[in-house]
This record gives C-alpha cells, sequence and structure tokens, in this order.
C-alpha cells in the first residue's frame, strides 16, 4: 500500500447553460478536488468478492395493516439494536419495526404542528434510536427521541432548506449533510448572479438547539453553471426572480457518509478519489485508485436522454418540487410547486439536457457499522450499476463486488444486517432487510 500525494481532477464543464423556470433556489451537482492531502494508493486490480446475501424479512405490502401500506420511500436506517426505520415521505411519517420485522411504532404524522411532518425529504437514525427527519416544509430537522416522542424542530441553516445526497447521523450528536443548493438572484430586470458561495460546504449541524451554531467541516469542489440567461422582476416591484440553470448529466457527485470514529468520507471527483476528513482537526487522507475515466460519447448523451424520458413518463423518475420564495414591499413567501407543472419542466430540462465530458469514476458511498466504505463505481453502460468496492477504515483495499451481482445497500445495520428498498411487480414498495456474508477477507 503506497503513500504519497497527489491532486485528482477537476471537472470539466461543456456548454453554456440557458433558462428553463421559475425558481428560487436550485440544487446541483458536485465535483473536484483540493490537492495536498496525504494519499493512499490502492490496488489497480480487482480483487473479486463473492457476497452471500440472506433475507431476513421484508416490509411492505398491497393490502394489509396501514403501517405496511408504503408511499415511496424516501430513506431507511438501522439503530445499534438492529430496528429498522422507514421514511414513508409519501405518508409523512417513519415506520419502526424490530430486528425480525415486527412492527414497533410509528413516529411522526402529517401536519404543522410540534412533531408532524409537511415534506419529509430525508432520515438520519442514530445508534440509541433517536430520529431525525429533514423537513423541507418546515424548513428545519424534526427531532424524535428513542421512543418516538417530539423532542425539537432544529432549524435547518442550508439555502432551501435542503441539504443535498444523503444526511447522516454524526458521532458528535449532529447530523452531517453537504450543501449543494445553488442560488442565482435578480432585482428588477437584472442579469441573474450567483449568491451563494461556488463551493459546496459540508456541515455539522448539532441538535442540542433550534438554532444551531453550524460547523463547516470541508468543502466540496463542483462546477459551476453559468446564471441563467433573463431577468426582469414579478410584478414590477422589486420582487427576486430565480430561473432554473440548465440541467447536466454525468457530472462528478458530491456524495458523503460518517465512520463510527467521526471522521467524514467525500466523493466529488471525476478521478477515483475518497477523502477522509477529521471534523476534530481537519487533517485528511485521500484513498486513490488509478482507474481509467471513460469519455461521454453521442450515444451515451442519446441513451441517457432516452432514460430519463422513459423514467420520467413511467413514474419511475425523480420527484421535483420546486420551493419558490419571493420578497418584496409587501412581505416574503414562499410556495410549494409540484405536480403537471413540474413534471412539464423536467421534460422540458430532459430535452435542453448538457452533458460533462467524462464520466466520473465513483457514483455513491455507503459505510457500514464496521466502518468499511462500499464505494459503487460508474457502470459500463449508461444508467446500469458497476461494481462496488469495498474498502476498511484503515485504508485497505478489501475486494470489489462485481457488477450486478448486488446492489449498494440503501442502509447498513449492526451483524451483518443491510436494507434495501424495492418495487415488486405489482409496483408495490418493499423494504428488504438481509445478512451480507462472504466480504472480509
Amino acid at each position: 500500500m503506497a503513500v504519497g500525494r497527489c491532486a485528482a481532477r477537476r471537472g470539466r464543464r461543456s456548454g453554456p447553460v440557458g433558462s428553463a423556470v421559475l425558481l428560487w433556489s436550485v440544487a446541483a451537482l458536485a465535483a473536484p478536488g483540493v490537492s495536498g492531502q496525504r494519499t493512499v494508493s490502492l490496488p489497480a486490480a480487482d480483487r473479486p468478492l463473492k457476497p452471500v446475501l440472506e433475507e431476513v424479512y421484508r416490509v411492505g405490502a398491497l393490502d394489509g395493516e396501514d403501517w405496511e401500506l408504503f408511499g415511496d420511500l424516501n430513506r431507511v436506517g438501522f439503530d445499534a439494536e438492529g430496528r429498522i426505520y422507514v421514511l414513508d415521505g409519501d405518508n409523512q411519517r417513519v415506520i419502526v419495526f424490530d430486528r425480525d420485522g415486527s412492527f414497533v411504532r410509528q413516529v411522526g404524522k402529517a401536519g404543522d404542528g410540534p412533531g408532524e411532518l409537511r415534506m419529509p425529504t430525508d432520515m438520519a437514525v442514530a445508534p440509541d434510536g433517536t430520529v431525525i427527519v429533514q423537513d423541507m416544509g418546515h424548513q428545519a430537522f424534526v427531532v424524535f427521541a428513542p421512543d418516538g416522542s417530539f423532542v425539537r424542530n432544529v432549524r435547518n441553516p442550508i439555502q432551501g432548506g435542503l441539504m443535498g445526497g444523503r444526511i447522516d447521523h454524526h458521532p458528535s450528536g449532529a447530523v452531517l449533510g453537504a450543501n449543494t443548493a445553488l442560488s442565482f438572484s435578480a432585482t428588477n430586470g437584472g442579469r441573474p448572479a450567483l449568491s451563494t458561495p461556488p463551493g459546496a460546504p459540508v456541515k455539522l449541524v448539532p441538535l442540542d438547539a433550534e438554532d444551531p451554531e453550524v460547523r463547516e467541516v470541508t468543502t466540496a469542489w463542483r462546477p459551476l453553471p453559468e446564471p441563467p440567461e433573463g431577468g426582469g422582476t414579478v410584478g414590477g416591484s422589486g420582487f427576486r426572480v430565480m430561473r432554473m440553470a440548465r440541467m447536466r448529466a454525468f457530472d462528478p457527485v458530491i456524495r458523503t457518509g460518517v465512520l463510527p470514529d467521526g471522521r467524514v468520507a467525500v466523493i466529488d471527483t471525476v478521478t477515483y478519489r475518497v477523502r477522509l476528513v477529521d471534523p476534530a482537526g481537519g487533517a485528511e487522507t485521500a484513498l486513490a485508485r488509478p482507474l481509467p475515466v471513460r469519455a461521454v460519447t453521442e450515444a451515451d448523451r442519446r441513451a441517457e436522454k432516452a432514460r430519463r424520458l422513459e423514467r420520467l413518463e413511467s413514474g419511475e423518475g425523480p420527484r421535483m418540487r420546486a420551493v419558490i420564495r419571493t420578497s418584496g414591499p409587501t412581505g416574503t413567501g414562499t410556495q410549494v410547486v409540484g405536480g403537471d407543472a413540474i413534471r412539464d419542466m423536467q421534460r422540458q430540462m430532459i430535452e435542453t439536457l448538457a452533458f460533462a465530458d467524462e464520466f466520473p469514476a465513483l457514483q455513491d458511498l455507503r459505510v457500514d457499522g464496521a466502518g468499511r466504505l462500499w464505494l459503487l463505481r460508474t457502470g459500463a453502460r449508461v444508467g446500469e450499476p458497476g461494481p462496488i468496492d469495498v474498502v476498511d477504515p484503515s485504508g485497505r483495499y478489501i475486494g470489489t463486488v462485481p457488477a450486478g451481482a448486488m446492489e449498494l445497500p440503501d442502509a447498513f445495520g449492526p451483524d451483518g444486517l443491510a436494507a434495501f428498498i424495492g418495487k415488486d411487480d405489482m409496483d408495490v414498495p418493499f423494504v428488504s432487510v438481509r445478512r451480507i456474508g462472504g466480504i472480509e477477507r
């Protein structure tokens, strides 16, 4: 295992960025990096792993008790005892199951009051069973005690009230996430200008106060779109206007994870590079593999547009909601837009999709209870998942799960448990909890 120093390749931006619809805040993808970290070089050749998956139980049904009738599922997570927590965003609730799949309780419900959820988008679960729900409607993290009782709403300091990627519980008692929102603003016909910092700050938000003091762990690099064309006013009264920048594909993603020792894992580059950052002292180690980067072809561009349009028409694609904020002489307001208007907007954005020049080496990451990193690589074909590399917390490469052998779990629990969100042949959402063996060498 060689140790040295290297710089990561920056992402490239291709083509002009146009405007689409009136919006106030925009979530963006991210990219590369900073030089100068201590770098651990992982071997170039794959060492195949043969995982053994045994289903322990499955929850979710077409017909049955209320608690097993899921809408679209946003997130799942485990506590230290192996109980699983399922965020059912459609029904604005969290359902808790014991480690044998039996129903325990419902946490939260739809509404505007204390302990109620308006637009839950993500969730983190602490080892003791504390539940933290990111709620875009409340612009807050809604915190519940291990027994399901409401604790407090913690103001979300992120622009637009939404952290990009996934949020995770941190051993310090905070929630971790990346601020990937971008805002461009203009007043009275001026050209929109970037009104947020160019980087994507990775932040720790303490949960012990309603208005927390946020701490920045690191900043992820990202390619910035140009401001949307056009300005204008709403009603001619000085309202600020937001137009969405042109949507892009194949840019490097920003993904974060938390190791049991408190270090934070970050991916944000075109090349294969994972940063491990210590929030306590800022020390940073990069894990790198010398894997080739694949150029994006015209066939790839056509395939990606077709894939996105097919998912949109089938209802399988990501469901967007836009938050429109206005400010003017009469005050401020917030409006959530969804439904057909958003679907039409998504269709237009796919038709005008812009593309990066290269595929990023990595697509996603998870951290299991032992601190091992599970790193999903980009697949050989558009829309297909790639192999999964497994690396221990010291930076030792364990091996690679071949593409197609298993999906990247949505959550890891104790004793080899992992959870996978899926839909059956009748399009019924479910969560499958399986035990994974055959990994450690």
